[in-house]
């Protein structure tokens, strides 16, 4: 179980790090931009270089998708947990490795809010900063989020003083029993009486176990996509680029021979050589945004084409730093090039996060394992399907899955049903007999 103590110390270290030219720097912000952003900020860029034309934006929507009005797909428009969290973070003026190291932290949360125990493992090995930096996004508002389980999440919600009081860290290590034995039974491991156990859980009840979908509720906007995924003429899948940004830049037809115009002044020569420098550069960074992107959803697709065709239940595992081993990138290049992107498919506009998942372990499909939300996934429409309210307990559950070759503790179960706002058995059956 997690230790809830906070564990805080002073070290200094020295070290030698690979610095970004400035060049790198704006090129990965660009990466990073959504697409309506990136339309924003070329033209903004174009607007102040008179080296640089640009055609209007219908010109560069890319050729052979039927009528790109319709591919304007209406999503909820939100302040993304993420961008609410960075923005934050922007305010405390932290160094920018630390500020990556926050950003790389926040973008493997899931929507609820929950860092996968898997995904920390991975991100804080051999990091001294991990800890220090997991604890800053914890104090940040919501409270609870980035915690690494439904305990640690409840902890972060309470306030200083409930967290002095040993009895609350007994609750909360033994939470886990709570569905599995009777509340007499659960009050005497958490070495309280039945009393006590009653205001604690009361209190429970009033913290929120998901404080990240708090921001899944807003009006709807229309998103445009970044990659198209169709069909070939062979009826293999094929990703594109959904827009030509970048390629269509061109420089000014009546400034090509400026270098030839004796006339200018050393002024505006330095001028004129600084405005062909950015020109160059952004045509250069445009290109390889493309090529990223399309690099990265065509390794998406390879992998997860049993899920734009299936659905959720054939998500395999996937992570970003497999994916940059692949790409041989940085882990973070490829955390920028799906942060806020989509793909436009047959089943609708994806974000391309979504096609990342830990694995949980399994057997039964030879060493391939299943996808935490593909497991996700099935515990969702077992409990949709289940025969009577309430049939279809955590135990239930557990041999359910064990029959597709899904090996997971009830525990995990748990934690899973938790996380996508489902009720426990108990809970199920009462209130279907409230309904009835």
């Amino acid at each position: 179980m997690h230790s809830f103590s906070q564990h805080f110390a002073a070290n200094q270290r020295q070290s030698q790090q690979p610095s970004l030219s400035p060049a790198m720097q704006r090129a990965l912000h660009l990466l990073g931009l959504a697409q309506d952003e990136l339309e924003r900020e070329v033209a903004d860029i174009c607007d102040g270089n008179p080296l640089i034309s640009q055609p209007p934006l219908w010109q560069r929507r890319r050729v052979g998708v039927s009528d790109w009005r319709d591919q304007l797909v209406s999503i909820p428009a939100r302040q993304h947990l993420s961008e609410h969290l960075m923005g934050q973070l922007a305010l405390l003026g932290l160094e920018q490795t630390r500020l990556d190291l926050a950003h790389a932290i926040i973008e493997r949360m899931d929507p609820a809010g929950y860092l996968d125990a898997e995904d920390w493992r991975a991100l804080s090995e051999g990091c001294p900063d991990a800890e220090e930096t997991l604890r800053l996004i914890q104090e940040l508002e919501p409270a609870g989020i980035a915690a690494r389980s439904v305990s640690e999440c409840f902890w972060l919600q309470l306030d200083v003083m409930e967290r002095s009081q040993a009895i609350w860290r007994s609750l909360l290590s033994h939470l886990g029993d709570l569905t599995s034995c009777a509340s007499s039974e659960f009050a005497r491991r958490c070495g309280i009486s039945q009393a006590r156990l009653a205001k604690m859980m009361a209190r429970l009840r009033q913290l929120d176990p998901t404080p990240g979908l708090q921001f899944d509720q807003a009006e709807p906007v229309g998103i445009t996509p970044d990659l198209v995924l169709q069909e070939n003429a062979a009826g293999e899948l094929e990703v594109e680029l959904a827009n030509r940004t970048g390629a269509r830049v061109e420089f000014e037809g009546s400034y090509r021979r400026w270098r030839q115009d004796y006339g200018h002044d050393s002024a505006t020569m330095r001028f004129l050589s600084k405005a062909e420098d950015e020109a160059v550069w952004l045509r250069g960074a445009l290109r390889q945004r493309g090529q990223t992107l399309l690099d990265v959803g065509r390794l998406i697709v390879r992998r997860q084409f049993r899920f734009v065709d299936e659905g959720e239940l054939h998500l395999l595992p996937l992570t970003m730093r497999e994916l940059a081993g692949q790409l041989n990138v940085h882990e973070s290049t490829v955390s920028r090039a799906v942060a806020h992107k989509h793909i436009l498919t047959r089943r609708g506009v994806i974000p391309l996060r979504r096609f990342f998942s830990t694995a949980v372990a399994s057997e039964g499909r030879g060493s391939m394992p299943f996808s935490s939300q593909s497991v996700r996934a099935h515990i969702e429409q077992l409990i949709e399907c289940e025969a009577l309210p309430g049939s279809m307990s955590d135990a239930a559950i557990v041999k359910e899955l064990g029959e597709v070759g899904v090996v997971i503790a009830r525990r995990s179960v748990a934690k899973h049903r938790m996380q996508l706002g489902l009720s426990n058995a108990r809970d199920r059956t009462r209130w279907a007999g409230y309904r009835a």
